[in-house]
């Protein structure tokens, strides 16, 4: 198992409970290996969605 996104949430004035503020969806892969070892997992890339309040889908931000 890996992980592939993380959400940040906050109170938010006229939610109950917590709302979404923050995702980052993470793209890895296992790229060739090079040297003959166990293939490592790589970081290639993240993508930041922002969420305004009452926003259920998020915008994405750009880099």
């Amino acid at each position: 198992m890996r992980l592939d996104a993380v959400t940040t949430e906050a109170a938010r004035p006229g939610v109950s409970g917590l709302a979404s503020v923050d995702r980052y969806d993470l793209y890895q892969s296992f790229p060739r290996d090079w040297y003959n070892t166990s293939p490592s997992l790589w970081l290639n890339s993240i993508t930041h969605y922002a969420y305004e309040p009452g926003d259920t889908k998020g915008s994405k931000m750009p880099r």
